[in-house]
């Protein structure tokens, strides 16, 4: 994963990863037609970033809001593909080698605490000036966003925020190599306090062939 070192200055907006607007793009270009997130980024007056940078918070909650409000049937598969997307590239870019490995070898207990802290650590670049804690709890793990800022009361209509749940489910599911699902459990969005994510390892093939 990123170091902190670029994520703000003191003066500036929060800024989250470009990758919450760049994964819009492929499963927008299925689903809703090639040049549709073009179209939304030019309604919402922000630009396609250049993947090279962090970006505003506000901007991408602009993005997400306006993908709901003209597309409320299929917002959620475009935001749970991108949600996807976005941790595959962490994943494969963010993470080292040699740590992926050791989490595949790993007991998984152990793997999935490792990866919660990292995540933990981290957590700026997805939730912005929001703040992120974890625990674990029944065997689930357990991420709360406080003041989450892409997870905003006034949007129309009113939607769970399926791209953080889909990046956890993703990202546990590449990383440790096994089956996990994500369900949102309370969301600020909805008038809760905190968005509630609630991680836990789903039945089936692990991805490296065994059972799980």
């Amino acid at each position: 994963m990123p170091d902190g070192s670029n994520v703000l200055d003191t003066d500036s907006e929060a800024l989250v990863g470009p990758n919450a607007i760049l994964q819009l793009k492929n499963p927008m270009d299925v689903l809703l037609g090639h040049g549709v997130l073009a179209q939304v980024l030019d309604l919402c007056r922000v630009t396609m970033p250049s993947g090279d940078r962090m970006i505003s918070q506000s901007e991408v909650g602009r993005v997400h809001h306006m993908l709901w409000q003209l597309f409320p049937d299929r917002a959620e598969a475009v935001s749970v593909a991108a949600g996807q997307g976005t941790a595959r590239y962490i994943r494969a870019n963010r993470i080292p080698r040699i740590a992926r490995i050791a989490l595949r070898l790993a007991p998984r207990a152990w793997a999935e605490k490792r990866l919660m802290h990292a995540i933990e650590d981290h957590a700026w670049t997805f939730c912005g000036s929001g703040a992120l804690g974890a625990h674990i709890e029944d065997g689930d793990l357990h991420f709360l966003i406080r003041d989450n800022p892409l997870a905003d009361p006034r949007a129309h209509p009113p939607h769970l925020c399926h791209w953080h749940a889909a990046v956890f489910a993703e990202l546990f599911t590449r990383v440790v190599g096994r089956p996990y699902t994500c369900r949102e459990i309370s969301c600020c969005a909805m008038g809760a306090d905190v968005c509630h994510f609630v991680v836990s390892r789903a039945g089936g093939t692990s991805m490296t062939g065994g059972k799980v």
